[in-house]
Parts: structure tokens; sequence; C-alpha cells
């Protein structure tokens, strides 16, 4: 700080023109240089504002008001850190070298096992902080509970161990594993998991057993709860041996009961059956519990009416019973090939008969009429039932060929009977046409049959032309040419009468027809009765009326062929045209030109680009002069068909570069000399060379000024500078405010 002292003396105290504070941009760098060459920071590469600590009035002594605030690094300062002094830390003045880690001050007695996060169980405010141990060891692996809760941490961790240690109970209880006898754990083979029968809420070992549940797929209750394991888990052997089949308990309670007895009658041994838990005696047998639950009939039968053999081995099927009522039968005949052994299908168990088979349910066949009294042998004869056919014909096919009023064979009647006849009464029939792939609509009905079935009922066409085929050939309004109609004769016609014609040429058509068109014979725009294929184009129909016209004459001033452009379907004379329906809609002073001013070569391919009616006003232009190697030929851009000028090109909106003060005056030319627009510099020096040159209080040049003439000049005006050291990357602060410029910026 003295040798900065020492060299503001030397300097000269210049008061000069207010912009020489521009220089200070390229001086400050290089002062700060030679201060740092005086005065070597002993804090090492320190990313601190040295203002926090020290002030312009004094280097050695640290401001009265010092700024820097610990708790914004990467160590706040807590409990008993705030107490202590810088040096007992930070022994080097390079704090970047000191140590953050709690290890660097204070001795790890654990010998690393918790690596260096000694902060888990220790604090600033007290280094024993036994709250907050007892909290962290109920977040680890093995919180503390019950008896645990209130030892000493010696007990565990003897030897100083504290990381690695076994979570298993038998860790720490084998011993007492080992020497338990009642039961006798190690005799029994049980398991090594303490927690299975005893609970770690409980202050004592001995007597603990509020964890212990029996297994869940054998709970003790009923008879079954009773004290003293050994009952039921033989000496000497282990616990999970132990069977859960009743069988294995209750053998000699099967073997020696005799009403019934169980192994006359070959009783099963799932003793679950028909006894429960709750006592031996009595039993309950539920055999709706079973695959065959007693329903009906069933229910009062003796249990020897069907377990006659046994329990064990009876058969479930129905014929098991009742071979004899199924074979003997007789309406219908069972024992025929069509039927199957599964009573079910038409029997109940209220009673063999009678019989519950629902034909309208049970086949793809529903009895209705006469067919509901009908025995089963009229339709199914010999018993036989499977394949028997649904078809009418097949049963009523002598009623079809004595029938003689009609006669349906020889006038080749459908065998389809459900046509005209039901299942009420064969005499009762009726037929509705409409009920066919053809009803019947308009005239066709009131026809007799045989006007369309003439060669008999089956086969008769449906299409139009077998009937219509003289109808089609015959008409001239229009020709019906087979190349052009189809003879599909319902996309013009109805059934109602041949004529007149339903036919729309506005939605049956892409080509509606208006105006004179309307009223226009068919054959004045299809003859020869060709329709397919002809062109919707006026000009193939109005040639003749494009070449005659003489005013204007269309063939010489080469108007486009598209007579709907000016022409109507109402009448050829009624022209209008609207210059805005085409791609160049006429607006400004284009509005009252004639056409001809643009048209003088014909209509079709009239440029439309400004150049092509307007290069002598691009030629022509001095302010600016339209260069063509800077100016576009694209005229909108800065004209529009109002008037050619005045322009209305923006330098605000339409450069890189907005005009503001003296700019705004400016003549194109001042900036763009030669016309040339392209390429020209926005920097101000690149215009103002000549002003930083010439001027000599303060001489830029000889004090080296930077050429960033916007750091002290504005574009209002030259001579306005202003210029602020706060902007800068260099502020003034305490005595460098009065220093006078040359005094930093002196090279």
């Amino acid at each position: 700080m003295n040798g900065i002292l020492v060299t503001l003396q030397w300097g000269k105290l210049v008061r000069g023109h207010n912009s020489l504070l521009a220089a200070v941009l390229l001086l400050s760098t290089m002062a700060l240089s030679s201060l740092a060459q005086i005065n070597q920071n002993p804090h090492g590469e320190l990313k601190l504002d040295c203002q926090l600590c020290h002030s312009t009035n004094q280097w050695s002594k640290l401001r009265a008001d010092l700024k820097f605030d610990h708790t914004k690094t990467d160590f706040p300062l807590e409990g008993r850190h705030s107490a202590v002094t810088c040096r007992a830390c930070h022994r080097s003045l390079e704090f970047s070298q000191t140590n953050a880690t709690c290890t660097a001050c204070h001795q790890d007695v654990h010998a690393n096992q918790f690596g260096a996060a000694c902060d888990r169980c220790h604090n600033p405010v007290g280094w024993t902080d036994e709250i907050r141990f007892r909290q962290k060891h109920q977040e680890s692996r093995f919180p503390l509970v019950g008896a645990h809760a209130t030892l000493d941490c010696d007990r565990c961790h003897s030897q100083g161990r504290y990381t690695d240690l076994t979570l298993d109970c038998f860790g720490c209880h084998f011993e007492t594993y080992s020497a338990t006898l009642n039961p006798d754990h190690r005799g029994a083979g049980f398991s090594l998991d303490c927690g299975q029968c005893h609970s770690l809420a409980i202050s004592s070992w001995a007597g603990n057993l509020g964890a212990f549940q029996h297994t869940a797929d054998f709970p003790l209750v009923g008879g079954h709860n009773i004290s003293g394991c050994s009952v039921c888990h033989t000496p000497g052997t282990t616990y999970s041996q132990t069977s859960t089949d009743c069988y294995s308990c209750h053998r000699t309670d099967y073997e020696t009961v005799t009403d019934p007895n169980h192994l006359s009658g070959n009783f099963g041994t799932n003793c679950a059956i028909c006894h429960t838990i709750m006592g031996w005696a009595p039993a309950e047998f539920d055999h709706n519990l079973t695959d065959f639950p007693l329903t009906g009939a069933h229910q009062s039968l003796s249990c020897n009416d069907c377990h006659a053999q046994g329990y064990s081995i009876t058969s479930p099927a129905c014929a098991s019973c009742h071979q004899a009522d199924f074979e003997s039968a007789a309406e219908p005949i069972h024992t025929a090939p069509s039927f199957s052994a599964i009573c079910t299908e038409c029997h109940n168990t209220a009673a063999w008969s009678p019989s519950s088979f629902d034909h309208t349910t049970q086949t793809n066949y529903p009895l209705i009429g006469s067919h509901l009294t009908a025995t089963c042998a009229a339709c199914h004869p010999n018993g036989v039932y499977a394949g028997t056919s649904t078809l009418c014909y097949s049963c009523h096919q002598q009623d079809f060929i004595s029938v003689q009023d009609p006669n349906h064979v020889a006038q080749n009647y459908p065998t389809e009977c459900e046509m005209c006849h039901n299942t009420v009464g064969w005499d009762q029939v009726t037929f509705d046409h409409n009920q066919t792939a053809f009803p019947l609509t308009g005239a066709h009905v009131s026809l007799n049959c045989l006007d369309c079935h003439s060669q008999g009922y089956s086969g008769t066409p449906t299409a139009c032309n077998a009937c219509h085929l003289d109808d089609f050939t015959q008409a001239t309004n229009p020709i019906h040419n087979p190349e052009s109609f189809t003879d599909i004769c319902t996309e013009c016609h109805t059934t109602a009468a041949w004529s007149p014609s339903t036919f729309n040429h506005n939605t049956q058509t892409s080509y509606p027809l208006t105006g004179s068109h309307v009223t226009a014979t068919c054959a004045s725009c299809h003859p020869n009765g060709i329709y397919a294929g002809t062109s919707t184009l006026c000009y193939t129909c109005h040639q003749q009326d494009y070449t005659s016209v003489q005013e204007p004459n269309h063939v010489a001033q080469n108007y486009p062929t598209q007579c709907e452009m000016c022409h109507s379907t109402t009448t050829w004379d009624e022209v209008t045209f609207d210059h805005n329906q085409t791609a160049f809609p006429l607006t400004g002073a284009h509005v009252s030109l004639n056409c001809l001013d643009c048209h003088n070569q014909g209509y079709s391919g009239t440029p439309t680009a400004c150049n092509a009616c307007h290069q002598d006003d691009f030629s022509q232009a001095t302010n600016p002069i339209h260069n063509p190697e800077s100016f576009t030929n694209i005229c909108t851009e800065c004209h529009t068909t109002a008037a050619w000028s005045p322009s209305i090109f923006n330098h605000n909106t339409q450069t890189s570069y907005p005009l503001t003060g003296s700019h705004l005056i400016a003549t194109c030319a001042s900036c763009h000399p030669n016309g040339v627009y392209a390429g020209t510099s926005t920097l101000c020096y690149s215009c103002h060379q000549q002003d930083y040159e010439n001027v000599l209080d303060p001489n830029h040049v000889v004090q080296n000024y930077p050429t960033e003439c916007g750091i002290c000049h504005n574009t209002t005006s030259w001579d306005q500078v202003t210029f602020d050291h706060n902007q800068t990357a260099f502020p003034l602060t305490g005595a460098h405010v009065s220093l006078n410029c040359l005094d930093c910026h002196n090279q």
C-alpha cells in the first residue's frame, strides 16, 4: 500500500478533458499488474474479494466492520468452533490448505471403523452426545428395544468393535440355546432363529414365548389346544418331522370304531371328512361337500344303497346305478346308437321319469306348432337321432309332390317349404314376396306371378335388364348406348314407371347443370350417345364462340381458354371479370390502369414480378442509387402499389443497425458511398475515424484511446462526452476516486 501512495505522489496532477477517463479501460490492467509485483498475496490463490477484510486506507490492519462471513464457506462455525481463534485451525495464511475433516484436529479413537464422518454421532456443541448416539443406533440395522435398550455398550461391543457385528441372536445367546432343556432345543433340532419364539420387546429370556405361534397349517385350537408339546412331538425327534395328518395320531381310533366299522367299510383315512378337532365323537358327514352332492331322490337313500362295495371306490356316473333304467326305456329307445350315457342331459335326480329334455334349448331345431305334439319316432324313425335333417322337405316331400293347386313339381316351386307354409298347419299358406331377396314395389306389386316366373320360381333373375332389355334398347332421348350406359337401370329409373327418368345430372355426375345448361338437350353436349369421358371444359363446346368474337379479339390478343374467368352459364354475352380472383389481385395504382398497360403482349403468361414493369424506375433511382449488386429486384421490400415513392423502407426493422440521434437525418450516401449497401460496417470508427484522429483535447491518437467510440460518445452529438468508470471492471472507491486519470493511465 505504501508503494501505491508513493506512486500517486509521483504522478502529475493533471486535470484534462473529461473524455480522458476513457483511457482507464486500457491502463487499469497494467496498473494492477504493477501493484501485484509490489505486494504479493500471502493467501495464495484465494478467490475472495480483498475488501471483505481489508480497506483502501491501510493494508496491514483489518477493517473494523469485517465483512467476511464464515457461514458462507463450506465450514460454518457452530458450537465450540465459534469460540476458537482463526490460528487454531488456519496454521498457514494459505487458507485453502486447511483440512476441514474432523480427524485433522480430533483423534479417532474408533480406529476408522466409522470413517471420517464424525458428525454421525458427535456435534460441535459437545463431543459426547448420548442422546444423539442412542438415536443413531435406532437408525442402524439393530434398533435397541426391550432388554437391549438398557444394556451398557461394552456388553455387545467388547474390545471396541462397533462394525461388522452379527445381527443373529445366537451370536450372543448360543450358550442359552444349548443349555435349554425344556424343551430340549438342540435335541429337537430347533431353529437358531430365536425370534421365531422369543421377542426382543420382552426384558427376560426365560418364559418369553410371546412371539411363538404354532404353524398356520396346523393351529392349536379345539381338542388340539393341549399343554405339553411332547403329547404330539415324540421326544428325541425333530419337531419339523411331526406329521400333520390326522391318521398319524388317531390310527387307533380309526381301527377300533365299530359303528360304522371303518376297516370293513373301506373308509378313507382322511378323518377330517367326518370328524372335527373339537372332538372325535360325534361324527358329522356332509355329502354335499364331496364331489357328489345329494339332491332329489338321492337324499332319502340309505348309504349302503350306493356304497354296497365300500366308500372309496364308488363311481359318480349315473349309469353305475341306472343302467337297467337306460336299457329298458322304450319312448324313446335309449339303446340306439344316438343316445349317450350322460343321463343328466335329459333326466334329473327328482325322478327318472318324466324326462327333462327340452328340444328347443338342447338342439338347434326348436319345436313349435304341430311339431310340439309329434312323437319322437315321427321324425326320428328307428331311434336314430344324430344327423336328422332340419329341412322341411326331408319330412314333407310327399306333401310337396302330391299337391295339385298349384302343382309344385310342374311349376318348379322351390323346396324351401317355409317360404309359404308354417308349422301350425300345412294348408295355412302365406307368401310375402317382401321377405325374399326381391321385395315388390311400384308397378311390380300388381303383376301376375307368371309375368316374371314364366320359367318357374327357382333361379328367377333379379336384374332389371332380364325383363326390361327392350325398354333399354328402344330408348331414344337419350339413346341408351351400351358403351356409355350401364345395365343397372335403378341408377336412373324406379319401379313406379320406366319414364320419366330420375337421373339427376347435379348429384350423379361431377358436372352440375346451371343456367342455360339446364334446358340444353342431352345430345347437344353428348353427340352420338357418348356420355363416358365427356370433357367438362367450356372451350370444348364453346370453341366457335371463342374464335368468332371480335370485340375483343380473343385469338389475336391471346386470351386464355378458361371461359369461366369472364363468362357464366346464364348467357355467353354477360361478361364479368374480377382480377382479384387471379394470382395477381389489383391494388393501389394498379386498379386504374388499362388492361393493355400490362397485357400488351397478350394475357397468357403475363409476368407478376415488379421489375417486369418497373425496371426503368429501378435503374433511374438516385436516392439511393439502386445498385443491382446491393439491391434485390423484390420491389415490395421497400415499395407499395400506391406509388413508387416515397419508399416504405425502415432502417430500424429491416436491418441490424437501428438509426438513432443524428443518424436519422443522415443521407443514405453519407454511410453507403457509391451505392454499396451490403457489408457496410456498423462500427463507429469506420465512419468517424477522421473525428477520432482530429480531436486534440484530449489527443486520442497520442494517448492511445480505444476506438470503441460508444464508450464516451453517443449518436446525438459527437461533443456530448460522458464516461462512468464504475461501469468498467474496476469501479473507483476510497482514495482511487480523487486520482487524476493519468496517475494510473500514464502509459
